[in-house]
């Protein structure tokens, strides 16, 4: 019994490892278009300015999660 709740427990442990926090599984995605507005804005594309001005002025909740590594 105690070879089979290895295996199992490896696994599992194979199968967390294989997750991708960008997959969209923890709350957030990584391919959001407000990251590639991100990426404009930091290139010093001003038309960028203009875009993400519409997610500021949106009620919509983002919520965005902290690395802290």
């Amino acid at each position: 019994m105690d070879q089979f709740a290895s295996k199992y427990q490896f696994l599992l442990l194979l199968f967390l490892c294989s997750i991708r926090p960008d997959s969209g599984l923890f709350g957030q995605a990584f391919d959001h278009p407000l990251y590639a507005l991100e990426a404009r804005i930091m290139e010093g594309d001003k038309d960028a300015l203009f875009e993400i001005a519409l997610y500021f002025d949106s009620k919509k909740d983002f919520v965005e999660y902290i690395c802290l590594h």
